[in-house]
């Protein structure tokens, strides 16, 4: 037995689906773009960040270049019994300090130097110096022509699709079928088992305990949220 089953299109139905679908390419475009703008952000943010940490790691290895060079002069002071051991070694030990910290302030550099390029996309180990960020502010845009706006636009005309979709599920529906085969368990007169039939189904919605009120009130929350 083979059956054939066809559902009458409704022209509101299949209008409301390729806008659904049309809407969903364009919420994807919007959220690429969005993601792109984040990524650019961030990127700024790092960039921001390790020049910081740099600033700090070269003004930490300029004081302890002064206090090698004092080093020196204070070495021939002691040896020449000026300048007292005591006051000496004590200068050390804030040399050596100082040595600690142009250590921890280079690995943060190249940490934040490291996560920078990681998020430029950018394979690249060296210790480089970067340049003084650019920056300016640009007079900013209507709030109609940002991204954002346009993700929020194209969500509302998505669930007002979603909406219009509930209220289509419950026209009725009209289904037109055929069949035909053959059906017997005896081999006499063959000819006569075969057989078909068609007709048309109609589905009409009659009561479904208020969902569909449920799934509209669904919906205008996620509106209002």
């Amino acid at each position: 037995l083979i059956t054939v089953t066809k559902e009458v299109p409704n022209k509101k139905v299949l209008q409301n689906q390729f806008e659904a679908i049309q809407l969903q390419n364009n919420s994807l475009d919007v959220t690429g773009k969005i993601s792109e703008q984040d990524l650019k952000k961030t990127i700024i943010s790092q960039y921001i960040t390790a020049y910081g940490s740099w600033q700090q790691y070269s003004f930490n290895n300029t004081v302890y270049e002064l206090l090698l060079r004092e080093d020196t002069i204070l070495k021939k002071l002691t040896q020449a019994g000026t300048y007292r051991q005591t006051d000496y070694l004590t200068f050390l030990v804030t040399l050596k300090q100082q040595k600690l910290i142009v250590t921890q302030t280079r690995v943060q550099y190249q940490s934040d130097f490291s996560t920078l390029n990681y998020l430029s996309g950018l394979q690249d180990t060296s210790f480089a110096m970067l340049a003084v960020p650019d920056l300016h502010v640009d007079a900013l845009p209507e709030i109609e022509s940002t991204v954002y706006y346009q993700k929020f636009a194209v969500d509302s005309m998505l669930l007002k699709n979603n909406d219009s979709q509930i209220d289509l599920s419950y026209k009725p529906k009209i289904n037109l079928y055929a069949d035909g085969g053959y059906l017997s368990s005896f081999a006499y007169k063959s000819y006569k088992n075969f057989g078909t039939s068609f007709g048309v189904n109609v589905s009409v919605p009659i009561y479904d305990g208020k969902q569909k009120k449920m799934q509209h009130d669904k919906v205008a929350i996620a509106e209002q949220t």
